[in-house]
């Protein structure tokens, strides 16, 4: 059996990050002896340090500070076995280095970048100075030259990559997958209570990326009995307002969510407003089969592609008076229930063991 050395980040299924990279690992068990390098031991709660930190050496990330126990670690693992490839999940983008660094330990290997998040065009640096974008493309090219195989979310990402990189030989769609979603739902009671309840569970971001404004102004103005619940933890100026049309339940697991999904009649999804990226958590809502409160801003989205061929998705651009009217929509129909087919979506009909032998 071909043995594999597996870098990530995270294993945590509570995120997006680490449910992909647990989900990829739980596939490639079956068919690879796994050698898996695990740094979720990095994330310690946040101190005022740490912080300072990360805003002097913010690029590419703060990880690449701590790169050295890394390399010891991946290092001893290269000499003491003897591996047919080695995948490097990226995100932090700083784990793109260890491309360049384990090609110097031995040039043979084959490396497989898991590139969840693109770097040159992420979001997060949309807005920096063009010296710092400049240094992040310079950074990107130099170590995607060590690599093999890349792999990315979606088409608009892949075609990005080979237009600006043209010597990456293989590059591999690989999007955000899902497993089955064993929620227990009573179809039959399929009409909401007197008070419409909706959900979010995920992130706000800065940078006008994904905001949550316009949708706390469509909840104050709605002229019928209306509740918002939210779940994450992001900044305090996305925290709803304390009123009875709102809930903010923290952070809390997708097991909790799935437990609690049949309280709910719409689930909200808001997409980024730009970028290439797809937001992992459209999958998950759509396993909920239940209505889907779509809000947007870029009609060219690449989440677009997940949603256009299912039932029960009510599509609304961001800003109050449309997500009101959309809202009128789904309550005057009172179905609360969709049955959609995610089965192309599962992981295991979406990894093939040749994307990483």
């Amino acid at each position: 059996m071909k043995k594999i050395l597996y870098i990530t980040n995270s294993i945590d299924e509570n995120n997006q990050l680490g449910y992909r990279h647990s989900s990829i690992l739980n596939i490639l068990r079956a068919s690879f002896e796994i050698d898996l390098i695990d740094f979720a031991f990095t994330k310690k709660k946040n101190n005022f340090v740490k912080k300072a930190i990360n805003k002097i050496f913010k690029f590419p990330d703060l990880y690449r500070l701590f790169l050295f126990r890394y390399k010891r670690k991946i290092q001893s693992n290269i000499k003491q076995n003897k591996y047919s490839s080695v995948v490097i999940g990226v995100l932090p983008h700083s784990f793109l280095y260890l491309a360049t660094f384990i090609k110097k330990i031995n040039s043979q290997l084959k490396i497989i970048v898991d590139m969840t998040d693109p770097l040159s065009i992420n979001v997060s640096y949309i807005n920096c100075w063009l010296i710092y974008r400049l240094w992040i493309k310079w950074y990107e090219k130099k170590h995607l030259k060590s690599v093999d195989r890349l792999i990315v979310l979606n088409e608009s990402i892949k075609l990005y990559y080979e237009k600006n990189y043209p010597f990456l030989e293989k590059i591999i769609v690989l999007e955000q997958g899902t497993n089955a979603y064993k929620n227990k739902l009573n179809i039959s009671n399929n009409k909401r209570a007197k008070r419409l309840e909706l959900v979010y569970a995920g992130m706000f971001y800065n940078n006008k990326l994904r905001e949550p404004f316009e949708l706390y102004k469509a909840i104050e103005i709605f002229d019928l009995p209306i509740r918002l619940s939210i779940y994450g933890s992001f900044k305090k100026k996305f925290i709803p307002p304390k009123t009875e049309r709102y809930y903010y339940g923290g952070l809390v697991s997708k097991e909790f969510i799935r437990n609690k999904i049949n309280e709910f009649d719409i689930v909200v999804f808001i997409d980024n407003f730009y970028g290439m990226q797809v937001p992992g958590k459209i999958l998950e809502s759509l396993a909920t089969n239940k209505p889907i409160l779509f809000i947007y801003k870029n009609e060219l989205s690449p989440t677009l592609k997940y949603v256009q061929e299912y039932n029960g998705i009510f599509y609304s651009k961001n800003n109050d008076g449309e997500i009101v009217n959309t809202l009128k929509i789904i309550a005057r129909q009172e179905r609360f229930y969709y049955k959609r087919d995610l089965t192309k979506y599962y992981w295991g009909n979406l990894i093939k063991e040749s994307y990483f032998s």
